[in-house]
């Protein structure tokens, strides 16, 4: 029998020697979630994959036997199930090759979600320019990772909120001379909040290599309308789920260190600019920790609570309350296999976001209605001053505004765009 036949009695279940091989590489590890049944992490070329506890066994009898009696008889065993090989081939050809890990076809994208700061991975990020590689993000927080050890951790956390306080009950920001501030100033104070951006995205990958999970890389990219610098701490998947809690809070740990030089500065001098490129930190980092957003809150809830792919398990449970409006059950696992508070904390979270979101469009419908009515004025302004002996300083701030516009316009359009098509979708809902 030539090789094309033995493959071809292999898949019919006649043979001895499977043919079907996974790719080189392959990691698989328990995945902390709060869930009822058992999840896997299964890692293959940079790529992570979620996986239920009976596809976890198939990969690991497909990694350590090559004979077709032996992984079915295992499988079944294990799985206390009746399979054979057919069963199990139609099982690797429906969930395991369309993620790209059998070795003829390469590993294909999606996969878990990656964890950049877990920025970097959203559908959501229009660009993604890396800045620092894997070795050099390594050098720079080796020496670092003592700060999250708990005894030098927790007594800086406390020693963050105390500074808060103090400055809550000292601070008068009625006496701040803002006229000093809105002036060259602001040069340092951008320089500077770019370098806080910088360390923040440090703080994640201190955290990740404290724990033994590895960095790839460390850059900027464009999220919605914001320009974010991100960690692709992807690896942080295969931690225990409040290792990745403390890796989520890292960025904004070290902002919190920050802000307690600049309290101190500021209770030394008064300085105008200490203290509004504090309130700047201060301001980011609760921006940051909003959970509606896939930045750091939105990582610190999932983990928190032990809820996979946060967002899809959000829409997926209103779904399930569709369904039930329409006296049916909606056949699922993301929600049904969630312990009771973590359950609970989704249809919270779920709730809260799309109040959150009706407030963000009716506070901009107005701004964004006024961008679009004076955006063809913006161009025919910008069009004349190019042509006309116009101050140089004053080309630069239209075209800013303009620009300014255009990203507002664009992105609403794009989220509205994204809203419409969910709709669509729950009430194509069967």
């Amino acid at each position: 029998m030539d090789t094309t036949e033995q493959r071809l009695a292999v898949l019919d279940g006649s043979g001895s020697v499977i043919p079907l091989r996974l790719v080189p590489g392959i990691e698989l590890s328990p995945l902390d979630l709060s869930t009822s049944n058992k999840t896997y992490l299964l890692k293959a070329e940079d790529k992570y994959f979620r996986l239920s506890e009976p596809l976890a066994v198939l990969v690991k009898l497909l990694l350590a036997h090559h004979e077709v009696h032996t992984v079915v008889s295992e499988y079944n065993s294990t799985t206390n199930s009746q399979y054979t090989w057919d069963d199990i081939q139609h099982i690797i050809l429906t969930y395991l090759k369309p993620k790209g890990i059998l070795a003829d076809g390469g590993v294909q994208g999606g996969g878990t979600t990656p964890r950049s700061t877990r920025h970097a991975s959203n559908s959501m990020m229009w660009l993604k320019l890396p800045i620092v590689r894997s070795s050099v993000v390594e050098k720079i927080t080796t020496p670092m990772t003592f700060i999250f050890h708990p005894s030098v951790f927790f007594p800086l956390l406390i020693a963050s909120v105390a500074s808060y306080a103090y400055l809550l009950m000292t601070a008068k920001p009625w006496m701040i001379d803002w006229d000093q501030i809105f002036s060259w100033k602001l040069l340092i104070v951008y320089v500077a909040a770019n370098l806080i951006r910088v360390l923040h995205e440090l703080g994640h990958a201190t955290a990740a290599r404290r724990y033994g999970a590895s960095v790839k890389e460390i850059g900027v990219g464009v999220y919605l309308f914001m320009l974010v610098a991100y960690t692709d701490i992807s690896d942080a998947w295969k931690l225990p789920r409040w290792q990745r809690v403390v890796t989520d809070f890292g960025g904004v740990y070290i902002q919190l260190l920050i802000s307690i030089f600049l309290i101190i500065a500021f209770g030394l001098h008064s300085s105008s600019l200490v203290f509004f490129l504090l309130m700047v930190n201060t301001v980011s980092f609760l921006v940051i920790l909003t959970p509606f957003f896939r930045l750091d809150g939105y990582w610190l809830f999932s983990d928190i609570f032990g809820i996979p792919n946060l967002r899809s398990s959000a829409n997926t449970a209103l779904k399930k309350m569709i369904y039930r409006l329409r006296g049916r059950e909606l056949v699922e696992n993301a929600v049904s296999s969630l312990q009771p508070v973590s359950k609970a904390m989704l249809y919270a979270y779920l709730v809260t976001s799309y109040a959150f979101f009706a407030l963000v469009i009716y506070v901009l419908k107005d701004i964004v209605i006024r961008s679009a009515v004076g955006y063809p004025q913006s161009v025919l302004q910008l069009y004349h001053a190019f042509g006309a002996p116009t101050a140089y300083a004053r080309i630069v701030q239209m075209l800013v505004v303009l620009l300014g516009r255009t990203f507002l316009i664009v992105a609403c359009s794009a989220a509205v765009y994204k809203a419409i098509q969910f709709v669509i979708r729950l009430y194509r809902t069967r």
